[in-house]
């Protein structure tokens, strides 16, 4: 059985990880709480994550030794 029809299969993507997070801040953050919450996490992710050289790499390439 391969990759494709078994499962496991992810279709290539050049998402990268700081426009996932904005993505998912807008769509699961945003409005369902806390205003506070959406502020501190998007600063987090504006003021730190945004800065960092994994910010731009395509999601599918991050591996654990470059969150370490």
């Amino acid at each position: 059985m391969s990759a494709a029809n078994g499962d496991t299969f992810i279709e290539p993507s050049k998402l990268t990880l700081i426009v996932w997070l904005r993505e998912w801040l807008e769509s699961s953050v945003k409005g369902k709480g806390s205003p506070g919450t959406y502020t501190h996490y998007k600063g987090i992710v504006e003021n730190h994550i945004a800065k960092a050289t994994i910010a731009e790499m395509p999601i599918q390439k991050i591996r654990p030794t470059h969150l370490e």
